[in-house]
């Protein structure tokens, strides 16, 4: 890039520009001018960035942008000078005051786990912790754990809140709006536990928008068949109706391993939703983009 069209784009950027990039600690915008020519042009599709829209493709002016030293590189084609630095300002402001530490970090997921007192939420979630069972434990605690995964090769964090099952309205929506995706747990001996899964789910798409949020249904207790008071088909329907998965297991004798499942098809949905979510998000940003380029293509040939 030439060093006027270097300054163009630094006084694009203006102080705001400058006081996010400072704040977040990402790599200056501007490396150098032409890079080094032993080093080889990043690859037109970076790993950390989304490729440029067809709207600036078709203009043929790239911007290469990575993470370290390899933060940013600009090849230029037909569009040179200060008309050029305009438009990669514009998409490159999108991207280039992410840090590359938020960049390494592996994908991060809230879950809650919602029952009545006594349906083995603490056990549940132990189990899938440790792969132990707890006899005992205190209903009346909640509890947050923060835990890594392996899920379809990729390492989630998760931070899993164990509820208690006694809290009140207020307790309960603050929980619902810090989740991502929520555990559904009721006792297959224990028929007023799976009456009270409704109302919960209820309260859930009033709390959160929108209301489609990721579920999962797990039955506990299904060592305890001679006790049953819950069938399966009545626990699958449930499920059906709430457009969910649905898991049958035991947090005491766990040995088809229905409790880790759970909750790595409730890490899968969370993230399958925010994947939706950003696409959406980056079309709608390029929509403005591509606005906000149009204005300043006009104001210029006029």
């Amino acid at each position: 890039m030439p060093l006027e069209g270097a300054r163009v784009l630094q006084s694009m950027e203006g102080t705001e520009a400058l006081r996010l990039r400072q704040a977040h600690g990402a790599s200056e915008l501007i490396h150098s001018a032409q890079p080094a020519q032993d080093e080889a042009l990043s690859p037109p599709l970076s790993p950390t960035v989304e490729s440029l829209p067809l709207f600036l493709n078709q203009s043929e002016a790239r911007d290469y942008c990575g993470t370290g030293a390899d933060s940013c590189r600009t090849e230029k084609r037909r569009w040179t000078g200060d008309l050029a630095c305009i438009l990669l300002a514009c998409w490159s402001s999108l991207y280039i005051l992410v840090p590359a530490e938020a960049m390494a970090k592996s994908p991060e997921v809230k879950l809650a786990v919602f029952g009545r007192a006594g349906v083995g939420k603490s056990a549940l979630v132990v189990r899938f912790l440790t792969r132990r069972f707890i006899w005992e434990y205190d209903p009346t605690l909640e509890s947050t754990y923060r835990h890594q995964a392996n899920i379809d090769d990729e390492v989630v964090t998760m931070e899993i809140l164990d509820t208690a099952g006694q809290e009140d309205i207020q307790q309960k929506e603050g929980h619902m709006r810090w989740g991502d995706g929520f555990i559904l747990v009721y006792d297959i001996t224990d028929r007023g536990s799976f009456e009270e899964v409704a109302p919960i789910r209820t309260l859930l798409e009033e709390v959160k928008k929108p209301k489609n949020v990721p579920l999962v249904l797990v039955a506990n207790k299904s060592d305890l068949e001679h006790i049953r008071q819950v069938s399966t088909e009545e626990g699958e329907r449930l499920a059906s109706e709430m457009a969910c998965a649905f898991y049958e297991c035991s947090a005491c004798a766990d040995a088809s391993g229905g409790v880790a499942e759970a909750f790595h098809e409730l890490c899968r949905e969370v993230r399958r939703r925010k994947a939706v979510q950003g696409k959406a998000r980056r079309r709608s940003s390029t929509t403005h983009v591509k606005q906000a380029i149009n204005k300043m293509l006009t104001k210029i040939s006029s």
